[in-house]
């Protein structure tokens, strides 16, 4: 054993170490006068520090977790250990690195290990420090001196270590495919107590007590027990829907990073019955968990940071995000702090704030999908917002949306026979319509009902309709034209599902249960049967004489029919989530479990249903049709999803549509967003509500949609080797593509102006065309000229020239376009908008320039230097908004566009592509799904004695904590991290009158004359 330290390493150390973080700004003398107000007043704030003056303005940005403290660490770090007082890093070239981090200061180098092996994991535990290098080897520390650690013992494992973890004098390890168990009381003489080899690689692992947990990648997380007769036995498994890279345990509730799935957390209380318990399906490409009481620390492969509230398990909710500049190595978490390795950095990320400002949309509704019927190669969905929509899955892997047809009220059930549609169309009753060109559907026929029409069946010309609130009705469709209700019954509940078998009724009826009618008369239903053990049905299939119904809140049940009069119970499988609906094919049923997902049970023998799988999706599970082996899931927020089954035990999604493609730019129509989005054409969105945005909608086309420009009623997209698309968008959810212009190349964009679409083709360069008849567009001239970006103005062509200037085109004869104006600058520009008036130029290095546009006289008016690479601008009513890949979205008044003012940040993703501002929200593109911003209400402030800089907070400032920034004439920025608090307004003091008063007292006098009344005027004991 041998005991290191070495006093002249130390100090070159601790000089390559310290230095401090420049995102720590806030430890500065900036300081905010209240930093603590309330919402619905208006305060007077002040911001005063050494800086402020000599151009110097002030900024707002929505608050939250921020870097307060932060080393390099003098090379690549490898991996991290959190102790109670102290910081192990394993650091490329240095070894292992100890650090004091308990003062709450700057953190402090004490100690080093050198190492000339590459550390590939660290784990404190106790005073013992274990690591393991890419070598296979294990190697023990003494730790309780931490500026002088003292090796131990080194395990030379015979295979590359996966993982490990300790508990007490036992030593897990993962090798390969393999765990291996060694007691080390005794580190002369370690000891093997088992060894277990699992069919796939072990890619994490957590050891509690006796219980080892081990996830497996793709094939989700088994349970090793060393208690038991055997060494090492298994005691359980759960098949997780995503690839499992981390695991975390508090309380008998496992969490685990599941990869692309994000975090699922399993009841594991009872190994051999491991339980689904709560998922969060929006954050990423899961890599790192970590919990704390009621707080879980989730790390993407991204390096974005979440920060989630885990109280309630079923549902955990995000808190906070932080987005880290590089990839995480490693992360330890307590309270109110996160501690993450990334690159050649140790970061001390302060999550204690968590009142972060409610201003951007969390999560994007993907769709309504309701129900599926499923003919040939096409799938009918009814869309609880969208209407009818047909998708061609002939290749599962990309389902393909060939129309939409929006019916007035919102679908709730879908079937289909011959060239007709038949749907439950909630407050709308039964709609009709013809399907026999599935891309020009039309409505045929229609019924209003008493109640909401749901799920439906169809028997000759009699169509068996779950009437919501209103029992069962029954339809004559003989003419689709105009069909006749013929028979019905109002029945107590609520009717969700029907099934029809044999002239009998199956009624899914909500807390009623189930109900059983006789329709072999249809003019005179009768009741023949009940079963209702509590609960909520909400969907039954019968096959022979089972009947299987799902309640909403109770599972399964499955019933025996042999006396149909009578329904007894045969089994009951409770489910984890709340069952929405029923699929059975062959010896498989598929529950769909709302949050939970979907379920696959083995009902071979229906007294004995078996769990064989799940897969817990992206959003609600509401409905699956199964066929061959393609699952096709109705996924309530998450879209429409279609999965592999041909392993049951390990159902995996192939093919899906909303949210796949990049969106690359969007731009806002009223209530409406369309979208280019690459090979998934364009999409349309509904933003009535902003910050919960509704996908709606789709266009198919060939090609890459990589641009997209608006003009009254027509969208036109630029869709690569496919050149120019025209749209119709009068009707946002039935889009259509109405006219198309071929291009020499590829057409990468598109911009128009009144009767002009100016098209860049990799091939020609700008391509003129006449739209004035869009159905029929008209190549006019070519421009024969490569630019960053170019913006038309009636006969006038702007241009970001490559060779860095901007230059003016005249286009009023297409036919011969000539260059009329050339004004070098010194920022190469790389992206223009503006009008008849004004031209705003982002160049390469962030400035962005102001010039005068007006005919004849080009000139630089003043500029701003953003600091930042620029992606796309919008300019508003006389705001500029700036997108860019550091800090996200910039918000600057214009309207005195000599002086150009940075009024407010907003935080983004490092993939926004581009922006566009409806009233006071600005909406993203970038990612597969829009972003959106509620915009801060803008703040003047002035220069005052101090010196400080004054402002009225608004009264509608949202509820949160805020970051100022003070913005030098130089562009450079000085941070406070949540120097500004906003609360919510003090609850209301009523005014207490006299007549208040005279009540009161009043009504005492009444109350102590009643009491005498009744016992005689004596004071009687209670």
């Amino acid at each position: 054993m041998k005991r290191i330290t070495s006093c002249m390493a130390l100090v070159v150390l601790v000089a390559i170490l310290i230095t401090p973080s420049l995102h720590a700004a806030g430890q500065g003398p900036l300081s905010v006068e209240p930093s603590v107000v309330h919402a619905g007043q208006q305060r007077g704030i002040l911001v005063r520090g050494p800086a402020v003056g000599n151009g110097a303005r002030v900024a707002i940005a929505p608050g939250g977790p921020y870097i307060k403290r932060g080393l390099p660490a003098g090379g690549n770090i490898q991996a991290v250990a959190l102790g109670p007082d102290h910081v192990f890093a394993a650091v490329d070239g240095l070894g292992i690195v100890s650090l004091d981090g308990s003062s709450g200061g700057p953190p402090a180098v004490v100690g080093r290990y050198r190492l000339s092996a590459s550390i590939t994991g660290i784990l404190a535990e106790g005073d013992r420090l274990f690591a393991s290098d890419r070598s296979g080897n294990l190697w023990i520390f003494d730790a309780s001196q931490p500026e002088s650690l003292l090796w131990l013992k080194t395990i030379r494992a015979g295979g590359g270590i996966s993982g490990f973890d300790v508990q007490g004098d036992r030593l897990f390890l993962a090798l390969g495919s393999r765990v291996r168990v060694l007691d080390i009381a005794d580190l002369a003489h370690p000891l093997a107590m088992g060894d277990y080899a699992f069919d796939s690689p072990v890619t994490a692992l957590l050891a509690r007590g006796d219980l080892c947990f081990a996830g497996l990648g793709e094939d989700g997380v088994r349970v090793l027990d060393l208690g038991g007769p055997a060494p090492l036995a298994m005691a359980g498994g759960y098949n997780t829907s995503g690839f499992v890279k981390d695991l975390a345990l508090l309380e008998g509730y496992l969490y685990v990073a599941d990869g692309g799935t994000g975090l699922t957390v399993l009841d594991v209380r009872d190994v051999s019955d491991i339980r689904w318990a709560g998922s969060h399906n929006g954050l990423g490409d899961l890599r790192f968990i970590a919990v704390r009481g009621d707080r879980a620390l989730g790390v993407n492969e991204e390096s974005r940071l979440h920060l989630l509230d885990i109280g309630r398990r079923a549902r955990p909710k995000i808190v906070s995000a932080y987005r880290m500049p590089d990839g995480a190595a490693g992360i330890g978490f307590r309270p109110g702090e996160a501690l993450v390795a990334a690159g050649d950095r140790l970061h001390w990320i302060d999550f204690s704030q968590e009142a972060i400002p409610r201003i951007a949309s969390n999560e994007v509704n993907l769709g309504g999908s309701r129900k599926v019927f499923l003919r040939d190669n096409l799938a009918y969905v009814a869309n609880w917002f969208s209407g009818l929509q047909i998708w061609d899955v002939s290749m599962p892997r990309r389902p393909l949306l060939m129309s939409t047809f929006l019916t007035p009220g919102s679908p709730k059930g879908i079937l289909v026979r011959g060239d007709y549609a038949y749907m439950g169309d909630d407050d709308w009753g039964l709609q009709i319509m013809d399907i026999s060109d599935p891309l020009n559907v039309k409505a045929v026929g229609g019924l209003k009902l008493p109640g909401l029409a749901y799920t439906l069946e169809l028997e000759g010309d009699l169509l068996y309709l779950a009437d919501h609130g209103r029992g069962f009705r029954i339809i004559d469709v003989s003419d689709v034209t105009n069909p006749r209700l013929i028979g019905g019954v109002d029945t107590p509940g609520n009717t969700w599902g029907i099934d029809l078998v044999d002239n009998k009724v199956y009624l899914a009826d909500d807390e009623a249960g189930l109900l059983i009618f006789d329709v072999t008369d249809p003019l005179h239903p009768r009741q023949t049967g009940q079963f209702k053990p509590g609960g909520a049905a909400e969907d039954v299939v019968v096959r022979g004489d089972k009947a299987y119904v799902a309640f909403f809140d109770d599972g399964l049940h499955i019933l025996d029919l042999s006396q149909p009069g009578d329904p007894k119970p045969l089994a009951h499988f409770p489910t984890p989530g709340h069952c929405r609906s029923l699929e059975i094919q062959g010896r498989y049923l598929y529950l769909s479990n709302w949050k939970s997902g979907m379920q696959i049970l083995d009902v071979e023998n229906p007294a004995r249903p078996v769990l064989v799988g799940q897969y817990d999706t992206q959003g609600a599970v509401w409905d699956v049709r199964v066929r061959d082996d393609i699952a096709y899931v109705m996924d309530w927020w998450g879209g429409f999803t279609l999965m592999d089954i041909s392993d049951r035990a390990s159902p995996r999604a192939i093919g899906t549509y909303q949210g796949r493609e990049r969106l690359e730019r969007m731009l806002i129509k009223g209530d409406y967003g369309f979208a280019a989005a690459g090979p998934g054409g364009m999409q349309v969105f509904d933003f009535k509500n902003p910050l919960y945005p509704v996908w709606i909608a789709a266009v198919e086309l060939t090609g890459f949609a990589g641009d997209i420009d608006l003009q009254g009623d027509l969208a036109f997209v630029a869709s690569g080797t496919s050149g120019l698309h025209i749209m119709d968008i009068r009707e946002p959810y039935e889009s259509r593509p109405i006219g198309r212009l071929e291009t020499p190349g590829s057409a990468r964009r598109v911009r128009v102006s009144g009767a002009i679409a100016v098209v860049e083709d990799d091939a020609a360069g700008l391509v003129i065309a006449d739209i004035r008849d869009p159905a029929h567009p008209r190549l006019l001239g070519v421009h024969r000229e490569r630019v960053n970006d170019y913006l038309v103005e009636g006969d006038r062509l702007f241009l970001a020239g490559k060779n860095a200037s901007v230059d003016v085109v005249d286009i009023s004869d297409p036919r011969s376009p000539r260059r009329i104006k050339r004004l070098p600058v010194e920022d190469e520009p790389v992206i223009i908008r503006g009008d008849r008036r004004r031209l705003f130029v982002a160049g390469k290095r962030g400035t962005v320039r102001i010039f005068n546009a007006a005919p004849g006289d080009l000139k630089e008016v003043s500029a701003i230097a953003l600091r930042e690479a620029v992606n796309d601008l919008a300019i508003r009513d006389g705001v500029l908004y700036a997108t860019s890949a550091g800090s996200g979205l910039f918000e600057v008044d214009i309207s005195r566009p000599r002086e150009p003012v940075i009024k407010n940040f907003y935080p983004g993703s490092r993939r926004l592509t581009g922006v566009d501002v409806n009233g006071l929200h600005a909406f993203l593109a970038g990612e597969g799904v829009p972003r959106v911003i509620k915009l801060l209400p803008r703040m003047a402030w002035k220069r005052t004695e101090g010196p400080a800089m004054a402002a009225t907070l608004p009264p509608d400032m949202p509820v949160g904590v805020y970051d100022v920034i003070l913005i030098g004439a130089d562009g450079s920025r000085e941070r406070l991290p949540n120097g500004l608090t906003v609360r919510p307004p003090p609850p209301a003091k009523k005014k207490f009158t006299m007549a208040d008063f005279q009540k009161i007292l009043k009504a005492k006098q009444e109350r102590v004359r009643s009491r005498s009344s009744d016992t005689g005027g004596s004071s009687a004991p209670r």
